[in-house]
């Protein structure tokens, strides 16, 4: 039977209606600021005073806002406690990354690769692979204890980081040497190895390399090198040196091999900087051209967003609404089918989607807009 094309329009319209919360014509820009953070409090606080306000007037100015996403102070003492604070900066930098074309993601670098957190979920294909492999060192009992909690309410089911009672000092280092000692040959991609035995920065940069192209004013990496460094634990806020004061040479490694990354994909996207230890005095002409990096892009997107019809920005606002609430919905597929057979059928009737507050209903209509059997002439 060939379903009315009226009836089917009048279907397709209703669901988009239905996506409520739809975002305006106001850009809104979202900026990520990663950064290890004792060797860089005094530049994200220049930033913080200097560089984000002027952004935020030149983006009220069009029509626009701006917000520079600065999680080293906005992570909640719960949250850090329950081990979760690399995961939200990552929940993080993917949001700005979908919500901003450019500029989506600010690094800066320096000499020191910093804290190297364990991840705080291993799905169980990759805890069974591990534990598989450390039982040879013996670390297997260790990785079991602080992943003893099995959750199974997300898909696929995971094990959550669990810090054990009664643990030795120590366990936490001994188990992440024990995981970069196995990880080498396993064939992960660089975000995951990172997830597993990199620095926290290095996992939010990693993750930002995984979702687009970071050339081109889509991020702004400052690379600063600082010479005249002292020896010891004297530079411990400088550089990675262990409890002898001697230099980490697996972070040093790992710092260095991100660094090749990054400056073979950010074309010109790149602002270095030199000082000498422990001058300060470079940070003022270090706004100044982060501040005009930032502004370049900004105003080139505003200038995109000023010569398109209202029409078609006000479509593209709608399809990528749809999109980022479609990828965050999990499971559901009875729920998807109804909605899909209904819209396919042969008309008659209304579909109502109802559940409480926060249930995800808003995400449910947005998947069956993107599902390949929702008509795609609607």
């Amino acid at each position: 039977m060939v379903r009315p094309p009226a009836v089917a329009c009048e279907k397709c319209c209703l669901l988009r209606a239905m996506l409520i919360a739809m975002p305006g014509d106001a850009l809104s820009f979202q900026l990520f600021v990663s950064s290890t953070f004792r060797d860089f409090r005094v530049e994200r606080e220049a930033l913080r005073l200097h560089v984000y306000p002027r952004l935020r007037a030149r983006c009220q100015a069009r029509g626009a806002t701006f917000e520079a996403v600065d999680l080293r102070w906005g992570i909640s003492p719960s949250a850090a406690e329950a081990r979760r604070t690399i995961e939200i900066c990552l929940d993080e930098v993917e949001r700005c990354v979908h919500s901003t074309t450019r500029p989506n993601f600010l690094l800066l670098l320096g000499d020191r690769l910093g804290w190297r957190p364990l991840p705080s979920w291993l799905d169980d294909e990759l805890f069974a692979r591990l534990m598989q492999r450390l039982r040879a060192g013996g670390a297997a009992e260790l990785l079991g204890r602080w992943y003893s909690m099995h959750d199974a309410n997300v898909v696929p089911p995971v094990r959550r980081l669990h810090v054990p009672p009664g643990g030795q000092p120590g366990d936490e280092r001994r188990l992440v040497d024990a995981i970069t000692a196995v990880t080498a040959d396993m064939g992960l991609d660089p975000f995951t190895e990172a997830r597993l035995v990199g620095g926290a920065t290095e996992q939010e940069v990693r993750r930002r390399l995984d979702l687009a192209p970071i050339d081109d004013d889509r991020a702004i990496l400052v690379v600063r090198a600082v010479e005249g460094l002292p020896a010891g634990q004297q530079a411990a806020d400088w550089r990675d040196v262990d409890a002898d004061g001697q230099l980490d040479d697996a972070s040093v490694i790992r710092l260095g091999s991100l660094r090749e990354d990054l400056q073979a994909r950010a074309g010109t996207s790149v602002v270095t900087c030199t000082t000498r230890w422990p001058d300060t005095g470079y940070i003022a002409q270090l706004c100044a051209e982060v501040h005009d990096r930032l502004a370049r892009a900004v105003d080139r997107e505003l200038d995109d967003r000023d010569s398109e019809p209202a029409a078609a920005r006000e479509e593209a606002n709608h399809r990528a609404f749809g999109q980022d609430l479609a990828a965050r919905l999990a499971g559901r597929a009875e729920e998807l089918d109804r909605i899909l057979e209904w819209v396919n059928g042969p008309g008659g009737g209304v579909l109502v989607v109802h559940g409480p507050s926060g249930a995800g209903k808003t995400s449910l209509l947005a998947a069956a807009t993107q599902d390949q059997r929702f008509p795609s002439d609607r």
